[in-house]
């Protein structure tokens, strides 16, 4: 049990930013890099009527995407709405702001709960979380870099993944993880202090002796 949790918390933390500030701004600049050419020029916080402000929400979570054309998963999603909350609760010129009301913000709530269940049809919605025996075989190839320097991790699941048998694995469910500089760099000196030698799964600990290292079960 405890390893199953210490599991689930550490992949847990993998999918998030670390400082709530820097994921506040990374999303904030992502969403003024949308707005630019579509709205007035002004920024968020200074759209003084809710239902402009409903009706921009709305437009950005139906049209977001990574800048590789790919969805982003369904916790993105949810990470990038809590963001946008909480600028928006103190920034905005809009007194008594709630994002959470859905009845002030019926729009954008519709669009949320639509694409979520479009990103749970596509296999991207990763709110089912990954059991522990998941994570003993994740390999290192599973994590992919991608073109904005985060990861896509490809999840395997139980019932299909084959240990020992690699080359055919089953299908995997898809996990993307947005790039941020403070998490992204934890990783990458994770994996290049890897020895060439290692085993291919993703979680190894070091060892006394002379034998490299191997994986944690």
């Amino acid at each position: 049990a405890n390893e199953y949790n210490s599991n689930i918390e550490f992949f847990k933390e993998f999918g998030q930013v670390k400082s709530t500030t820097n994921a506040t701004k990374i999303w904030l600049r992502n969403l003024e890099e949308f707005r630019r050419g579509k709205f007035v020029e002004e920024k968020i916080e200074y759209v003084s009527s809710a239902q402009e402000l409903d009706k921009q929400l709305a437009t950005y979570i139906a049209e977001m995407k990574q800048k590789n054309g790919q969805q982003y998963s369904a916790s993105s999603i949810r990470c990038a709405i809590a963001a946008i909350h909480r600028h928006l609760v103190k920034n905005s010129v809009i007194t008594g702001l709630d994002l959470h009301n859905q009845a002030t913000f019926p729009t954008f709530w519709e669009v949320i709960n639509g694409k979520i269940k479009f990103l749970s049809d596509l296999g991207l919605n990763d709110a089912k979380g990954i059991r522990g025996k998941e994570h003993s075989t994740l390999l290192l190839e599973d994590f992919v870099k991608r073109e904005d320097g985060g990861f896509t991790v490809y999840i395997y699941r139980s019932k299909t993944n084959q240990r020992g048998a690699f080359g055919s694995r089953g299908k995997a469910d898809k996990i993307l993880i947005p790039y941020n500089e403070e998490i992204i760099s934890y990783y990458e000196k994770y994996i290049s202090s890897r020895p060439r030698d290692a085993d291919p799964e993703f979680y190894l600990q070091e060892k006394d002796d002379e034998d490299g290292w191997y994986i944690i079960l």
